[in-house]
């Protein structure tokens, strides 16, 4: 038969593995105060994805708007959800609705424009980056003896 020891630890195996995990999930797409703040009336569809991402919600029958919503939390028990509502007249945005607030200082954080001038152009740099079969071939050419003709 069992001795008590075995028939212990049995029963201390059986009650741990019915201890419960809640994992965290993210559902949607993640939008911030700042990126709300880009989003102005007339901005075309493919400005406003590219700001704020693929919608996850497109409906079939309003094909003029683009629902983004976000939660975040445990099973059973949400900690944040969001919803933002970008209404479309056309192909420019109309207006915008939902609850994420603005902050005042949202507006600053916003992405600006990147400025290309010689100094920071990353196409120039990457040209100017020899890549390693370049940089193998130049080493073979220096360590290639000279031929007498």
């Amino acid at each position: 038969m069992f001795r008590p020891v075995s028939l212990i630890a049995i029963v201390v195996l059986l009650v741990s593995s019915c201890a419960i995990y809640k994992p965290e999930y993210q559902q949607g797409n993640v939008v911030t105060e700042a990126m709300v703040a880009q989003i102005q009336p007339g901005m075309t569809r493919s400005q406003v994805q590219y700001i704020l991402g693929t919608a996850p919600i497109i409906d079939p029958f309003h094909n003029d708007r683009w629902v983004y919503y976000y939660s975040h939390g445990k099973i059973a028990r949400i900690r944040e959800q969001k919803k933002m509502t970008v209404y479309f007249d056309g192909d420019t945005v109309s207006k915008v609705e939902g609850n994420i607030a603005i902050e005042s200082g949202a507006e600053e954080e916003a992405l600006t424009p990147l400025e290309v001038t010689a100094d920071n152009d990353p196409v120039r740099k990457l040209r100017k980056k020899k890549s390693l079969l370049q940089k193998l071939r130049d080493k073979v050419r220096r360590d290639k003896p000279a031929e007498d003709k």
